[in-house]
């Protein structure tokens, strides 16, 4: 049984030794690289080695870097030394990361080229060194030389596969953030052994989520694990000309990526002048309930080669998706799978198939995990909460913190949710974002922003209360006005919110419409922060 990452390595080399475990194009040379097990085992053993010459063994080493492959060696390498991985989000401002590197107790940072100022300012104010990725191959050689004559070998360390291995700092929509507590066993067991391998049945991936991100460790994971090359965007800049090069079937990104893809899905269609044409074939479409999304997908076929012609699924964390956008990608062939997870629970809890996509859901429990309603109302909706071996070890020196959520072994997640006939998983809210009006009526505002949601002049909707009123401040989506020619649009979405008071319940209705002129702020997960 797998239950560390060094023993994976291994693994990976036994069951797929001809199959690269990654892919991605040279800085400097911009030629394709493929890495096949063995040589990435043989270089994550090479710059352990160093590490371990340099006394960083079972020691806390941050990575600060965007995505690369080097990313993915450097956290393989500390793993293999027993250290615990602090991920550090380059899209944080400098002085909330200080504070991080300082709870997080780290000795040394791993810095890219492109991070490199702002964390040699972080390190100098913290007294922590630095490592820096550009000089990885320079590290891997000493590291060589070492292993060579016999020392500083990764294979001698001791892993315990329950120890402390990452800590994900949490981005929360309040902007308060708690060290989440993960071992390597929390990953690999039972994310690769038990998950749902379906949702990685065939094709490459490109991988867009911040590595930082703790979705992203575990679809690192099931990926490699289901025999997949993972291919590495390492600048949002070149993703689409990577795309149509390398053609992927399968995408992990964030719904903000989702979105940005149906943006340009859409410009391409209108810059060639075919936008009626097209949406008059989705109309036609949505008549005929024997079309599959094969079907759809070959109808589309020119359309969709802008994703390099195999794109057959996107795989969505990070933050809630709009059911109206799933829906936009299922009218053109392409299925979005979006789930429920956290930080909390390394990263996936629940999960939607292909095949089986129940949009507006976050789909089936995933092997291994428990999922109970606590104190569940006349509707069925209670508070989530979750219990398996990806359950976190607790916060990081916060034991108070730990407690209110950890308790018998059950993570209590703060969400609301419910389970349908068919066992899928809804999630309803957050409950501190609750509004509790003075009549005792609680109000869920993520239910009525998803109702707003649905109108695709929506682009972004917070809903709160105000002095016991409920207001609902819109972004809208100024191309979509301009597209269809909407005049007065703004009007028009007033209009649609006080239509949709009169479905609503009393204690439920809008009593105040804001339409904003620029995007809500957002956490580096790309959720809305709340007021």
């Amino acid at each position: 049984m797998l239950t560390n990452y060094r023993d994976f390595m291994d693994e990976q080399i036994r069951k797929y030794p001809t199959v690269p475990m990654y892919a991605y194009r040279d800085r400097v040379t911009k030629q394709r690289v493929e890495v096949l097990p063995a040589q990435f085992k043989e270089s994550a053993l090479r710059l352990a080695a160093y590490l371990l010459k340099e006394g960083y063994e079972h020691k806390h080493v941050g990575i600060f870097s965007p995505n690369s492959y080097h990313f993915i060696l450097a956290r393989q390498a500390l793993l293999c030394c027993g250290c615990t991985v602090v991920m550090l989000d380059i899209r944080m401002e400098t002085a909330e990361l200080k504070g991080l590197v300082e709870d997080s107790d780290c000795c040394a940072i791993f810095c890219a080229e492109e991070s490199r100022e702002r964390a040699e300012e972080i390190a100098k104010d913290c007294g922590v060194s630095l490592l820096y990725m550009s000089r990885i191959d320079e590290y891997m050689k000493i590291g060589g030389e070492c292993r060579a004559e016999g020392k500083c070998m990764a294979e001698e360390v001791e892993i315990d596969p329950d120890a402390l291995a990452f800590l994900f700092y949490t981005s929360g929509t309040t902007g308060r953030n708690k060290g989440v507590m993960l071992s390597q066993r929390n990953y690999i067991f039972p994310k690769i052994m038990e998950y749902e391998q379906e949702t990685w049945a065939t094709g490459d991936n490109i991988l867009v989520l911040p590595f930082t991100h703790v979705m992203s460790e575990t679809a690192h994971l099931n990926a490699m694990f289901s025999g997949h090359t993972l291919y590495i965007n390492q600048n949002i800049r070149h993703l689409f000309d990577e795309m149509l090069e390398e053609k992927p079937e399968i995408m992990v990104l964030v719904p903000l990526f989702v979105q940005a893809f149906m943006d340009q899905l859409w410009k391409t269609i209108r810059d060639e002048g075919r936008e009626e044409e097209v949406r008059k074939q989705i109309e036609e479409n949505s008549k005929n309930e024997s079309l599959t999304l094969d079907d759809k997908r070959e109808m589309f076929a020119h359309e969709l080669s802008i994703f390099g012609g195999r794109l057959y699924k996107l795989i969505s964390g990070g933050a809630p998706i709009a059911p109206r956008l799933i829906r936009e990608f299922q009218d053109f062939g392409i299925d979005v799978l979006c789930g429920y997870g956290s930080s909390e629970c390394a990263g996936v809890i629940s999960v939607n198939l292909y095949g089986h996509n129940r949009v507006g859901s976050s789909g089936f429990t995933l092997k291994n995990t428990e999922i109970r309603i606590d104190h569940p109302d006349k509707n069925g909706i209670g508070e989530i909460c979750i219990k398996g071996d990806h359950v976190m070890m607790g916060y990081y020196k916060k034991p108070k913190e730990t407690e209110e959520v950890l308790r018998d072994g059950w993570v209590h997640s703060g969400d609301c949710g419910y389970f349908d006939e068919d066992h899928y998983l809804y999630v309803t809210g957050r409950i501190k974002n609750l509004i509790i009006l003075s009549n005792g009526e609680n109000v869920s505002p993520e239910e009525i922003e998803r109702r707003i949601a649905r109108n695709p002049a929506v682009k972004e909707v917070q809903v709160y209360a105000e002095d016991e009123s409920i207001v609902a401040e819109i972004y809208p989506d100024y191309d979509y006005f301009k597209a269809f020619k909407i005049e007065n649009g703004e009007e028009t979405l007033r209009q649609y919110v006080l239509d949709l008071n009169e479905e609503l319940a009393d204690y439920k209705r809008i009593h105040q419409i804001r339409i904003r002129k620029d995007p809500f702020e957002k956490t580096s997960t790309g959720k809305i922060k709340r007021k």
